[in-house]
């Protein structure tokens, strides 16, 4: 086996029908473990994807067959994940101290190391990157 500096990245992607279901945690969970986190980073990233594929479901918009997108890169030094909708992104209202929702977001960048949302005609792109340590 080549050393990780060798290894070029894998990139999957999974299509999820706009609904219920645990498919996003278990491809999270496959991608970490293949980076090689351990359980406690494993577990930060798959609430932070969860989290993302969530908002796309309950926010956005599946797209022209009832699908929200989600891919995988696992690279050398940094494993990023793109939760892909077509609907409209809008900016998250402030959300008051004693809500019981509306921190999505804001968890997101405190799991992740860089989190990117792109917003274009075709939808709304959501980039959730962890480097290696």
């Amino acid at each position: 086996m080549a050393p990780p500096a060798e290894r070029p990245p894998i990139e999957q992607e999974l299509r999820i029908a706009a609904g219920p279901g645990g498919r996003a945690r278990d491809y999270a969970a496959d991608a970490a473990t293949e980076f090689g986190l351990d359980d406690a980073d494993c577990f930060d990233v798959v609430l932070a994807v969860h989290e993302a594929v969530s908002n796309a479901m309950r926010h956005g918009a599946p797209d022209e067959l009832g699908h929200i997108r989600l891919g995988a890169s696992v690279g050398v030094e940094r494993l990023t994940f793109t939760v892909h909708d077509s609907g409209e992104f809008k900016d998250p209202e402030v959300v008051p101290p004693d809500a019981d929702h509306g921190r999505g977001l804001e968890m997101i960048g405190v799991l992740m190391d860089e989190v990117v949302i792109t917003i274009g005609p075709a939808g709304t792109t959501v980039r959730l990157s962890r480097l290696r340590r």
